[in-house]
């Protein structure tokens, strides 16, 4: 990402509950991907030593 000063609609806004609710939606959603993808892959190993 550029430096450069963002557009209004996506400039850092004051911790609001929405704001708060948004960050830990996106922040639940990454983890999910990351324990479902490392799970994938545990599991193709497992298959695999097996």
């Amino acid at each position: 990402m550029a430096l450069t000063p963002a557009p209004q609609g996506l400039s850092p806004a004051p911790a609001s509950p929405l704001n708060i609710s948004s960050l830990a939606a996106h922040g639940l959603a990454m983890v999910g991907r990351l324990f479902l993808s490392m799970s994938i892959i545990a599991a193709l190993g497992g298959k695999g030593c097996a």
